[in-house]
């Protein structure tokens, strides 16, 4: 799977018909869950995003968001 870049990902549900999709098939609804949703490869990233306490998660996401 093409993975696509990350400009632009906080007006992911403008161009979804108002709700966000994530992942090939779409199956996560936020970034959290797609970030859960990793392994394999991304499973270090994972890892590292949840050692990280819900406060910075929250800034993460903010900053993906901003985007």
């Amino acid at each position: 799977w093409r993975t696509p870049p990350l400009w632009g990902l906080g007006r992911a549900a403008d161009f979804q018909g108002g709700r966000a999709f994530y992942l090939h098939d779409g199956r996560a609804t936020t970034l959290d869950e797609a970030i859960q949703f990793h392994g394999g490869e991304a499973a270090g990233s994972r890892t590292a995003y949840n050692a990280l306490s819900a406060q910075e998660q929250a800034q993460l996401i903010t900053f993906l968001n901003s985007l």
